[in-house]
Formats: C-alpha cells, structure tokens, sequence
C-alpha cells in the first residue's frame, strides 16, 4: 500500500510541474520572452568565427585576413602554462578584448567586433606568442 502511495504522489507530483512548465512557456512565448534565445535564418549566416591554438610553434594561425563584422574568437591552450594573459589590441588603437586563462582552463572565449584595420592577438608574457588579423574595408 505504501508504495503505491508513493508512486501517486510522485506521479502527481510530476504532473503538477509539467503543467506549471506549460502555463510558463505559454506566457513566456506570448509576451515575447523567448525570442532572445531564438536565431532566426538571417543572423545564422552572420555568425562567423576565428580560432587560434596556442602550440609549441607560437600562436597559430599567425596571420589571417578577414571581412569586417561580429566574430566569435576562441583561442585553445594546447599548453601547460600556469597562466595566460590574452589581449587583441588594435594596432595603433586601444585594447579591443582581453581576459586571463589559468591553469586547468584551456579556452579563451568571447565576440569581438571588428572594423576594417589591423588588430594583434598576444600573450602579454611571451612575446612569440602572437597573431596578426587584417580586417579588409570591404564586406
């Protein structure tokens, strides 16, 4: 009989909470609140990214040439350094990005807006560890 009861509890339980989750997504979706989380077809295609991997050999790729626009930079750690202080400077221009990685956290991570110049991506500490982007004028 006990377990039984259990069971109707927590199958009651459950029911409650998924009719609560509907009557949520219900008002969410009606006023307007999931639509920060949607992408719709046209900013898919404007999502672009770069990557770099921090190697033995230094900071790869160590140049690259891109359109202007929002990119996703992702720098990897393919290294054991205790700690990592990324910056990308605008060459002749203020400091765009910066962040540290510590031991363990192998990824630096964030969007960057890039307008037509040239911006150095660098390790503060270790002067071969660096990346030239070249951003064209033209779209």
């Amino acid at each position: 009989m006990k377990i039984r009861l259990r069971r109707l509890f927590i199958l009651t339980t459950i029911i409650i909470l998924a009719g609560f989750a509907s009557l949520y997504l219900i008002h969410a979706t009606e006023h307007g609140l999931t639509d920060a989380f949607r992408i719709d077809s046209s900013q898919a295609d404007q999502l672009n990214a770069i990557r770099f991997v921090i190697t033995p050999r230094g900071l790869e790729p160590a140049d690259m040439s891109i359109t202007p626009g929002r990119y996703w930079v992702a720098i990897d750690n393919n290294l054991d350094f205790k700690e990592n202080s990324l910056n990308i400077d605008r060459i002749g221009g203020p400091r765009i990005k910066s962040g540290k990685t510590f031991q363990g956290q192998r990824k630096f991570r964030g969007f960057v807006d890039f307008s037509p110049g040239e911006y150095l991506v660098f390790e503060s500490s270790r002067p071969g560890l660096q990346s030239k982007i070249t951003v064209s004028a033209q779209k």
